[in-house]
């Protein structure tokens, strides 16, 4: 259904940047009221224990980076506050540093991936917003720096209705980030110097 073809004269990227907090909200992201310097007797802190973050139509995905085994995709309402998604209790679903521990009052994972076919760090991407591509629309794309395949995940609240795919598997160098244009169409930076604009073609996904 999609393709990946060299782009070299593009000028799409759009600046995203993440406010974290480093007292009050460790490796989080502050609400508006922190950002404008207001005080007040409510945590600044909107989300704890996630980084690498893009909001799309009321939904915050954050491609959470693991440690040693897991590697997750966090989803939120934009309206959301006091999230804690577990770092550094939890890594994806398990527990990071004991067998056991306390889960109460952390958000789980979205969807998580293992270390075991050699991922080591996920990149997160855009949720596609273009019109070429309607078949995707929807979809959150996002890549492993070491295993380097392009998937995309579809996040519905009924969580028996997610599900990912794979489009490509590997060839395209370490993938080390992800374009918007302003059409809301997709690109592909990697480490070899190349820019991949992700478009339509025949054939069927790899899909699990």
């Amino acid at each position: 259904m999609v393709r990946i073809a060299t782009s070299f004269s593009e000028s799409f990227f759009a600046s995203t940047s993440i406010a974290a907090i480093r007292t009050s909200c460790p490796l989080g992201i502050r609400t508006r009221r922190a950002a404008a310097g207001e005080r007040s007797g409510r945590s600044d802190c909107a989300i704890r224990g996630a980084l690498h973050s893009i909001a799309r139509r009321g939904l915050l995905y954050i491609a959470d980076v693991g440690q040693d085994k897991y590697e997750e995709i966090d989803v939120s309402l934009m309206t959301s506050a006091g999230v804690n998604y577990g770092w550094n209790t939890m890594e994806g679903p398990s527990c990071y540093r004991l067998p056991l521990c306390t889960k109460s009052g952390l958000q789980q994972p979205a969807f998580a991936y293992s270390h075991d076919a050699g991922a080591c760090s996920i990149i997160g991407g855009f949720v596609y917003r273009g019109r070429k591509i309607p078949e995707i629309q929807g979809q959150y794309f996002y890549s492993d720096y070491c295993n380097s395949w392009v998937r995309s995940y579809t996040y519905s609240a009924d969580a028996t209705n997610r599900a990912w795919h794979q489009w490509l598997d590997g060839g395209l160098g370490n993938i080390v980030s992800f374009g918007e244009d302003g059409l809301g169409e997709l690109y592909i930076c990697s480490s070899n110097g190349r820019v991949y604009r992700i478009i339509k073609s025949a054939g069927n996904p790899t899909r699990s």
